[in-house]
């Protein structure tokens, strides 16, 4: 068995256990409360994820930025999201610091844990490599550009 089916295995049966022991220990109509809202945080993260993350990515090009951070802190917002809506205590640890590391992208993309994200990495193995890809490109001024697409 993989990694991945030995967690899908023991995730819900370790969050079955943390319900029961937290059940006992604060009542069953606490932990159900902790559940519903824990749930609802979720569904609101991933409702306004997406709506900052287009303003960012806006916000970015139009400076000339490049779009990595943005669509990362979005990717681990919704990542955060969809953990804080399943429930359970460990994931929704897990969510409460996907969501907090979401704001400071730049330890996303530095890292290794989403390698899609991490250009500036491999722009300077591109570099250090020699290898180059080349390509032609043609400027057109405003009113060629109108003609080209009619």
């Amino acid at each position: 068995m993989n990694k991945i089916s030995v967690i899908l295995i023991l995730l819900p049966v370790a969050e079955l256990l943390l319900f029961i022991e937290i059940g006992s220990a604060v009542g069953s109509l606490v932990t159900i409360g902790l559940i519903i809202s824990t749930a609802l945080i979720g569904i609101s993260l991933m409702k306004t994820a997406p709506v900052s993350v287009l303003e960012s990515i806006r916000g970015g090009l139009l400076s000339g930025e490049t779009p990595e951070d943005a669509l990362a802190t979005g990717m681990i917002k919704f990542i955060a999201g969809i953990q804080l809506l399943f429930p359970g205590l460990i994931t929704d640890i897990m969510g409460f610091l996907f969501w907090v590391a979401s704001f400071k992208p730049e330890l996303i993309t530095q890292s290794n844990l989403f390698p899609m994200f991490s250009s500036k990495k491999n722009q300077q193995e591109t570099e250090e490599s020699g290898r180059v890809i080349e390509g032609e490109f043609q400027t057109l001024e405003v009113s060629e550009k109108v003609q080209n697409d009619s």
